[in-house]
C-alpha cells in the first residue's frame, strides 16, 4: 500500500460511491484511500500459483479460491481491499456482474440476468448463462 490518494478523510459509504466513479482500484483503511499500482509480471505468477494450488486443496469443499480483482470488506466500514488471492465459503447464488466502460470513460458496473447471454461487444463473444455456471454445484 502506498501514500494516501485523498487527504480528506472518507467514511465507508462514501469511498464506494467515490471508487465507483473512478477507474482503477482503491484501497480503503480507516477514512484514508490508497490508490493500487499494477503488479509485475512475476508478482501475478506466484499469485496464480497460489490460487491455482488453493483452488486444487479446496476441491470437494465448500470453500472456493479466487484471485485478482474482488473487492473484499475486511473490517465492517472500516477496511476494504482488492487481495492478490482468497477464499471464500459462499451462499449458493448464482449472479453475473459485469464492469462496461461507459461512454464518459468511467467504469459502470452491470448485474446480468438470469437466462440472459452475457454479451461482451469489444472482443465479439457471447457466453450463455448455463455455460458460465457449468461444473458449478
Amino acid at each position: 500500500m502506498g501514500n494516501p490518494a485523498l487527504a480528506t478523510p472518507f467514511s465507508a459509504a462514501e469511498y464506494l460511491r467515490w471508487e465507483a466513479e473512478r477507474p482503477g482500484k482503491h484501497e480503503f483503511v480507516a477514512g484514508e484511500v490508497f490508490a493500487m499500482g499494477s503488479a509485475t509480471r512475476r508478482h501475478v505468477t506466484v499469485s496464480l500459483n497460489l490460487a491455482a494450488a488453493l483452488d486444487d486443496a479446496l476441491a470437494d469443499t465448500p470453500y472456493r479460491a479466487y484471485m485478482a480483482g474482488m473487492k473484499v470488506e475486511a473490517a465492517k466500514d472500516a477496511a476494504y481491499f482488492y487481495p492478490d488471492v482468497l477464499v471464500t465459503c459462499d451462499p449458493d447464488r448464482k449472479a453475473v456482474e459485469l464492469s462496461r466502460r461507459g461512454e464518459d470513460g468511467l467504469w459502470v458496473l452491470l448485474d446480468i440476468a438470469a437466462d440472459t447471454p452475457l454479451e461482451m461487444a469489444s472482443i465479439g463473444a457471447t457466453a450463455a448463462w448455463e455455460r458460465l455456471f457449468r461444473n458449478v454445484d
